[in-house]
């Protein structure tokens, strides 16, 4: 299953790429799909996560400020919450509110039509592919907006709206953002995306699991997906800080 389950994606992936398919969704039915996956969540994840998140980096400056280690606090914070974290936050959440269901939703109206076991003869890949480019627009933008915020965040509990700490502040995120980590933020949100978005969908073009009970299907690509994540999250730490 494992291996059928890689050559769907694969398939997928190439489709996603085409021109050709591109073309032929170019009736709406992307930007109708991208804009109901993002709408939903954008603001409240944004709202939600910035407000617990700042009030985290409230306490955390406050414990730092009296040994001098500020500085030190705030790059941690940008290495680990806005470089890492965030990111990883973001790609659960659309797993869970959008792959998934849509997911179990293609594979009911494909039982109701025909067999799961013909899926690519029903053309259900043409129904997937929206939403995979959907789910994926929906990761990166969720989590570069994420990441403006916590920087702005930061910003505001280091200086508060004194405009005079930008530049040292502008310095430390160049410190950060270094080529080589900056590649390697790029290249882990793309990853975590099309993990996201193509994976659970490509269990509806592998025969074996077309006889699997929704429920068990949902669990099992749950967890698949997130020893992905897992192997994702560790390649770009050690890629970053090898």
């Amino acid at each position: 299953a494992w291996g059928q389950w890689i050559m769907s994606a694969a398939m997928l992936t190439v489709l996603s790429l085409s021109p050709a398919e591109l073309r032929r969704q170019r009736n709406g039915r992307i930007s109708y799909d991208v804009v109901k996956a993002c709408w939903p969540l954008w603001p409240w994840l944004l709202l939600l996560i910035g407000s617990f998140l700042g009030v985290l980096f409230g306490l955390a400056f406050e414990a730092a400020a009296p040994l001098g280690l500020t500085r030190l606090a705030a790059e941690l914070i940008i290495r680990v919450v806005v470089l890492e974290l965030a990111p990883l936050l973001v790609a659960m959440v659309v797993l869970i509110k959008i792959t998934l269901p849509q997911t179990m939703h293609l594979r009911r109206l494909s039982r109701e039509q025909a067999s799961l076991e013909d899926a690519w003869e029903q053309g259900l890949h043409f129904e997937a592919l929206p939403r995979i480019l959907a789910s994926f627009f929906a990761v990166v933008l969720i989590s570069v907006s994420l990441t403006l915020l916590l920087l702005l965040l930061t910003y505001l509990q280091l200086y508060g709206f004194n405009p005079s700490g930008f530049n040292a502040f502008t310095r430390q995120i160049g410190l950060v953002f270094e080529p080589a980590m900056f590649i390697a933020w790029l290249v882990n949100i793309f990853l975590l995306a099309w993990c996201v978005s193509l994976l659970p969908m490509a269990t509806l073009l592998v025969p074996s699991m077309a006889k699997v009970h929704n429920a068990d299907l949902q669990l099992q690509t749950l967890i698949r997906v997130v020893l992905i994540l897992v192997v994702i999250k560790l390649l770009s730490l050690t890629a970053a800080y090898a």
